[in-house]
């Protein structure tokens, strides 16, 4: 399925619902719902997500970086997480249709 919107993170490290720090992101931050559906690119900085989402596709390029914290944090990717940068998620849930990464996840 293709996405609606394909967002991308421009900021350093901050929450990732802060919507601001999104670009092409229809003015929200990427979780699918609402009829919308968004795929998100990470090329630098680190959002931290501290709640379950559902997204499309994720793409962490290097030196970028996604870290998953707090009870509450996971991930549904209905599409693939492909990870060149820094996947940090020690002991949460990321689940995708397809893996690919070119870097080792830290846990």
């Amino acid at each position: 399925m293709m996405p609606n919107f394909t967002c991308s993170w421009n900021d350093a490290t901050a929450n990732r619902t802060t919507v601001a720090d999104w670009s092409n992101c229809n003015g929200t931050d990427p979780n699918n719902g609402g009829g919308n559906t968004y795929d998100a690119t990470i090329a630098t900085g680190d959002p931290t997500l501290t709640t379950a989402i559902t997204i499309g596709s994720v793409t962490i390029t290097s030196p970028g970086a996604w870290t998953l914290s707090g009870s509450s944090a996971s991930a549904v990717l209905t599409g693939t997480l492909a990870n060149s940068g820094d996947l940090r998620a020690s002991q949460k849930s990321v689940t995708a249709h397809r893996w690919q990464s070119d870097q080792q996840r830290r846990t």
